[in-house]
Formats: structure tokens, sequence, C-alpha cells
């Protein structure tokens, strides 16, 4: 009786070892695209009704809230900030400065050639949803009646409440504490009067 060769049990590696970091790449796209898409199925066949889908602005926002969350968090960071795995889509100028048609757009179809896939499957009022969420974490919403003025203001920064002696707004003022040009355009009137 003829034995079998003990090499045939074990397979031979063929690809060079500085091709294998690239193919856990692929890889990890490939699962983070199957969890994606998963999860989205997941939704969709458990038939619940969803509990936000009357049309009212206080559902929306909270759609909008939830898809991000379950979306869009995981690379983007649940504040929008970003990680090591997708930008920083809350603070960046050239993502502020998109309309909402563009981001909607973006969304839809996803980024070729990056790791922003297609989201075609949440539908246009998700996503509209979840657009106007992002703008809220922008620091773009609904803005409220401010009362004062921006001379007062000015006058208080620079003067008597001596804010200007460590910060600085456009480049002018101290440099000990942070930048505060910014500052108003990301968060909200009450978070700025505190």
């Amino acid at each position: 009786m003829k034995r079998p060769n003990s090499n045939m049990h074990f397979r031979v590696r063929t690809t060079a070892p500085a091709t294998r970091p690239a193919n856990r790449l692929i890889g990890f796209a490939n699962v983070f695209r199957l969890t994606a898409a998963t999860v989205c199925a997941a939704a969709f066949l458990t038939g619940q009704e969803n509990p936000v889908s009357n049309n009212s602005s206080d559902a929306a926002q909270i759609e909008g809230r939830q898809t991000f969350a379950a979306s869009c968090a995981s690379c983007h960071g649940l504040d929008g900030r970003g990680s090591e795995r997708a930008p920083d889509i809350a603070d960046r100028p050239d993502v502020r400065e998109l309309s909402d048609a563009e981001l909607l757009r973006i969304i839809l179809e996803g980024v070729a050639g990056t790791g922003m896939p297609a989201f075609r499957t949440l539908g246009k009022p998700t996503i509209q949803a979840v657009v106007r969420h992002l703008r809220s974490l922008q620091g773009q919403g609904a803005i409220p009646a401010i009362s004062g003025s921006s001379e007062a203001g000015k006058a208080l920064f620079f003067g008597k409440g001596a804010c200007s002696d460590c910060h600085s707004i456009n480049g002018v003022g101290g440099s000990i504490a942070s930048d505060l040009s910014g500052y108003g355009g990301t968060q909200s009137v009450r978070r700025t009067a505190q």
C-alpha cells in the first residue's frame, strides 16, 4: 500500500510578505461593507415600524441623530470630528462649505477611491435627516434670536473683560490661550453664553 505524501495537507503560502498588509486592508474594507449591508438589511427585514416616522421636526432630529450614530459614527465619530478611519466632517471648512444637496449626493453615492460607501438603502428622507444632524454638529442648526450687539461684545472682549490678554480672534489678541476665531460658528448660542 502506497503512503500519501505528507505535504499534501499543507498549503504553500504564495503571497509575498509585503503584500499581506494590503490584503488585510482589502479584507477590512470588504468586512466593513458586509457589516454595513447586514445592518441595513436587518433593519429592513425586521419589519418594525420606525418609531419616529411622523414628520415632526423633533422626530426628524431624532432620526438623523440615530441614523448618524448607527451608520456614520463608527468612522466619523459621534461628534463628527473624525477618527483614524475617516475625516472630520464637523469642523473641516471644505465640508462645512458643501451645500445640503452636495452632502446628500455624497451620502447617497459614496466617494469613489475612498472608504466612504454609498448609503442608498437609507432613502432620501433619512439621509436628509442625517444632513440636518450633521449641520447641527457643525453649529449650523436653526439660529435662535440673539440679544446684544457685536460692538458691545467686541468692546468687552478687548476691553473690560480682558479676554484678549490671553485669547485671540482673527489674529488679534493674546497667544497664551486658544484662538476663538471659529468658536462661535461651531457652538450653540447657549454654550457660547456659558
